[in-house]
């Protein structure tokens, strides 16, 4: 599968699997050569329907399409963490706990020690996850958010790891395809915005950060994302008789953009989106998987609320220079008491007509925005 049409497509691939098994009757008049099997497979999923032991095996087993949200660091289980931590020679404050590079300095112990001590174990996987998160003495959702600085260390130089462990995953799920999120760059990224500082002016900030480097940015990031898929490959053991069958598990990507950052960095993430997403050969490698882009971080939080009209703003001036590019935005991922009313008014609206996002990721307060019902159209 190729191109960047799968971005859309992929999604009705999961419907038809989906209307298959809500909707047998019609597939077996349909089909009536394989209708002794699909009639057969509709019987047993009624017989299970209410029994969750069953359901379980059943719905592992069932082929499925793609996966379209998944954010590649965070898809990472904690343990594997631990291990690339130790393998690194990273550190963790027992107390906090948070990973950080070495050499490590009290209060903070090698990650390593953990292997050792099965308190320190166990509370560093309650930190690096939503295990026991209802002891945490946080909410669910702030020790969710927090969970993504206390690994951010380990997540360096792992990008190869991390791809083959969700392949591997999606194929024993029976997954074909996935899009995941991540951020190319980074930190360079990030000190280059910076330098640059911030310019009323689209256009203008735009060529100070290309003029300033961003060329050689996007190459070596571009680069980094073709040696991890090699690495990757080489884990899995693809293309030998060994080969595992998370090879098969076609995997493209989603440049995120960190919404809580200051504006010029906003901005300079969401045009490197563009830039790799539109897969210039000028700038990026035609082969580079990148196939959209995608605003991340709580958007309660008060950066994201007061600038979001602004990052709507940037995303419309790029779309007009890129409109091929594909965008997909967290909107809406706000609740009663999050935040205050007015702000459950817009997001969702103004992703959709002033961001052109063609998915919207979560959209939960989308019955608070004005005229609900004309967007749901």
């Amino acid at each position: 599968m190729k191109g960047r049409s799968h971005f859309l497509t992929v999604l009705g691939k999961i419907l038809v699997i989906v209307a298959a098994l809500v909707a047998p009757s019609a597939t077996v008049a349909a089909n009536p050569s394989s209708a002794s099997d699909e009639a057969r497979t509709a019987r047993y999923f009624e017989s299970i329907r209410r029994d969750p032991n069953l359901l379980l095996p059943f719905l592992r087993e069932m082929p499925k399409g793609g996966d379209l949200h998944n954010h590649l660091t965070g898809s990472i289980y904690a343990e594997s963490y631990v291990q690339w931590a130790s393998d690194e020679g990273d550190c963790v404050d027992p107390k906090t706990p948070y990973f950080s590079a070495a050499p490590c300095s009290a209060p903070k112990v090698p990650v390593a020690n953990a292997f050792a001590d099965p308190r320190l174990y166990g509370n560093i996987i309650d930190a690096l996850s939503m295990r026991n998160w209802q002891f945490s003495g946080q909410s669910g959702h702030d020790h969710f958010f927090d969970v993504f600085g206390r690994y951010a260390q380990a997540t360096n130089n792992t990008t190869d790891k991390a791809l083959a462990e969700t392949a591997a995953r999606a194929a024993s799920q029976h997954e074909v395809y996935q899009e995941l999120m991540f951020t190319p760059a980074g930190r360079d990224l990030e000190t280059l915005a910076k330098s640059v500082g911030w310019d009323d002016d689209f256009g203008r900030l735009q060529q100070k950060l290309v003029a300033s480097g961003l060329v050689q940015i996007l190459a070596t990031a571009s680069e980094q994302i073709e040696a991890a898929e090699i690495s990757r490959d080489k884990i899995l053991h693809c293309d030998t008789p060994q080969a595992h069958p998370g090879c098969q598990v076609e995997q493209r990507y989603i440049a995120q953009v960190s919404r809580g950052k200051s504006k010029e960095v906003v901005f300079a993430e969401i045009l490197t989106g563009f830039l790799m997403a539109g897969a210039d050969p000028k700038l990026v490698s035609p082969s580079l998987h990148m196939v959209g882009l995608n605003l991340v971080m709580p958007e309660d939080w008060h950066v994201p609320m007061r600038d979001f009209s602004l990052q709507m703003e940037m995303l419309d001036y790029l779309h007009k220079q890129y409109p091929h590019v594909h965008i997909a935005l967290h909107a809406g991922e706000l609740v009663e008491g999050l935040v205050p009313p007015e702000g459950l008014q817009f997001h969702v609206r103004d992703s959709v007509e002033i961001g052109h996002a063609e998915r919207i990721g979560h959209g939960v307060d989308v019955m608070n925005e004005t005229r609900p019902f004309e967007l749901l159209r």
